[in-house]
C-alpha cells in the first residue's frame, strides 16, 4: 500500500479517516508541485467539516454549485479548500467518477494512504492522460477539451483508447457551457507546447466542433504562395506563432523584445487564439481570375467578422473580443506595407498610420505576420520580408512608442475653456485630429495643438 508524507498538508486542516485529499492537488503533489488549493472530500458530514476549517482560520464558508451538487468553499489565507461530500458515501466510489486516472486519487488525512483505484500513479509515471471510463467524458463533455488541455500544460501524451474515445465523442462538447469551453480553450493555449494538441483536436473532429467556421478551410486551396489548404496553413501558422513565443533568440533584438512583451497569462491565449481563426473568411471570399490564379480579396475583414461570432458564442470579454478581432482585421497589414516598401512606394505617412491604428498591438501584428509568413514555408521573399518587419519593430521601439507614451498635449477641458465648446462627439474628433499629428510628430507643443484645434474648428464651420 502506497503511503504519501502528508506533511504538505496545513497544519489547521483537520485530521480524520473521513477526509481526503483528492484530484488535482494529489496529482501535482506527486508530480513535486506545492499545493495551494485544496480538494477534499469527505464520507463524513461536508458541513461540519467546512465549518471547522472556517474556524481554523478565521474565515467563512462560501456555498456553491447547483442543488444536488453542492460544494462548499473556504478562502484561508493563502489557502482555498473546496469540500463535497464522496460519492455514495465511498471514496473509491468518488474516484470512479472522475474524468482522468491522474484525477482519480485521493490521500487520506491522517496516515497518507493513497487510495488509487483506477491506475493513475502508474500513468503519471509513464505521462499519460487516460479516461477512467468512456462514460464518465460524456457525462460531462467538458471533459472532451480537458484531455488536450492537461495533456498540453503537463506534457503528457494521450492514451490511445482515450484518443479513439475523444475522436467518437467529439459531437458532445457542444452540449458544454460556452464560458467552460472557453475557460478551457484560454488554460490550453496559454501552456508552450498547446500546437502539438491543438493539431490532434483538429484530426480529432474536437476543434471544429468548437469553432465550426474552421470546418471550411478544409480543402480551401490557396495561391501559389502556400502550399497547404488554409485550415493546415492556420494549424502551421499557431505552430509557427507558438515557437517565436517560447523562443525568439533566432531573431534580431527588436523581435525578441516584442516577443518577450507579450503576456503569457492573458496575450500568449489571444494572440495564439487570434491566428488559429485568423483565416476564417478564406473560403467566404476565394475567387479564381480568368488566369487561373485564387484570390481573397478582403479575408481579413470577413475573418475578423466571423472571430466576433465566434469569441461572443464563447463568451470572451468585451475587451479581448475587440483585440482579436482587432489583430484579424490588421494582419494584411505589415504584408501590404512590405510590397509598398518592395515597389518603392511606401512613405513614412503610411508607416504612421499603421502604428496609430494599430497602437500598442502593433508589435502583437507584427509577431502574427511573422508566422504567418513562416507558415507559407520556403517563401522566395522571406529574407526580406524578415528584414522590413525588423526595421518596423525598430521604428516603433525607438520612435513611435516612446510618442505613443507621452499625455497628450490638450484633453477636453483645455478645449472647452479655449474655444467655448460644449461636451460633444465634436471634442473627440478634434482630439483624435491633434493625437494623430502628434504621434506624427508634426507638432509639439500645447500652443501647436490649439492652433491645430482652432484650424479645424474653421474648417468644420465653427467660430
Amino acid at each position: 500500500m502506497t503511503q504519501i508524507n502528508i506533511n504538505f498538508l496545513p497544519t489547521e486542516l483537520p485530521r480524520s479517516a473521513e477526509v481526503y485529499i483528492v484530484g488535482g492537488t494529489v496529482r501535482d503533489i506527486l508530480l513535486g508541485k506545492k499545493p495551494s488549493d485544496y480538494d477534499i472530500v469527505t464520507t463524513g458530514n461536508p458541513e461540519a467539516l467546512a465549518g471547522l476549517i472556517a474556524a481554523a482560520f478565521n474565515s467563512r464558508v462560501i456555498r456553491l454549485g447547483k442543488p444536488g451538487m453542492t460544494l462548499l468553499r473556504v478562502k484561508a489565507q493563502k489557502y482555498l479548500f473546496d469540500i463535497v461530500p464522496a460519492f455514495n458515501g465511498a471514496i473509491e466510489s468518488d474516484l470512479q467518477q472522475r474524468d482522468f486516472t491522474i484525477n482519480a486519487m485521493a490521500v487520506c488525512s491522517t496516515d497518507g494512504t493513497l487510495s488509487d483505484p483506477c491506475g493513475g500513479l502508474k500513468d503519471i509515471q509513464q505521462a499519460y492522460i487516460r479516461m477512467v471510463s468512456r462514460k464518465n467524458l460524456i457525462s460531462d463533455p467538458i471533459r472532451l477539451l480537458r484531455a488536450y488541455r492537461m495533456g498540453a500544460v503537463l506534457k503528457f501524451s494521450i492514451e490511445s483508447q482515450t484518443r479513439d474515445a475523444l475522436k467518437e465523442e467529439a459531437h458532445w462538447i457542444k452540449s458544454s457551457a460556452p464560458e467552460r469551453v472557453r475557460e478551457e480553450m484560454v488554460k490550453l493555449l496559454s501552456a508552450p507546447s498547446a500546437s502539438d494538441y491543438v493539431k490532434d483536436m483538429a484530426y480529432s473532429g474536437l476543434l471544429t466542433a468548437i469553432l465550426p467556421e474552421m470546418s471550411s478551410l478544409k480543402d480551401c486551396l490557396q495561391n501559389k504562395h502556400h502550399p497547404d489548404d488554409a485550415h493546415e496553413h492556420s494549424l502551421k501558422a499557431l505552430s509557427s506563432l507558438e515557437d517565436i513565443l517560447n523562443d525568439s533568440s533566432q531573431y534580431p533584438e527588436d523581435i525578441q523584445k516584442a516577443a518577450q512583451e507579450v503576456t503569457p497569462s492573458r496575450n500568449h491565449s489571444l494572440l495564439k487564439f487570434a491566428i488559429l481563426i485568423h483565416d476564417v473568411g478564406k473560403s467566404h471570399t476565394r475567387t479564381v481570375d480568368a488566369a487561373g490564379d485564387v484570390h481573397f480579396y478582403s479575408h481579413e475583414k470577413k475573418s475578423a467578422e466571423l472571430s466576433d461570432v465566434i469569441t461572443k458564442r464563447l463568451r470572451f470579454s468585451n475587451i479581448d473580443q475587440r483585440y482579436v478581432h482587432h489583430i484579424i482585421s490588421s494582419h494584411m497589414k505589415p504584408l501590404f506595407l512590405f510590397l509598398a516598401h518592395c515597389n518603392k512606394r511606401l512613405t513614412p505617412t503610411a508607416i504612421n498610420r499603421f502604428f496609430i491604428q494599430s497602437g500598442e498591438c502593433a508589435m502583437d501584428i507584427l509577431l502574427h505576420a511573422i508566422a504567418d509568413m513562416n507558415a507559407k514555408g520556403a517563401h522566395p521573399a522571406m529574407k526580406e520580408f524578415m528584414e522590413f518587419i525588423n526595421q518596423m519593430a525598430l521604428l516603433f521601439y525607438r520612435q513611435f512608442r516612446p510618442r505613443f507614451m507621452q499625455p497628450p498635449l490638450v484633453k477636453g477641458n483645455d478645449l472647452i475653456k479655449e474655444f467655448g465648446l460644449s461636451p460633444s462627439p465634436l471634442l473627440g474628433k478634434i482630439l483624435n485630429h491633434i493625437e494623430t499629428h502628434r504621434l506624427q510628430d508634426m507638432i509639439q507643443t500645447r500652443e501647436e495643438a490649439l492652433i491645430m484645434a482652432r484650424i479645424f474648428l474653421k474648417s468644420n464651420h465653427r467660430s
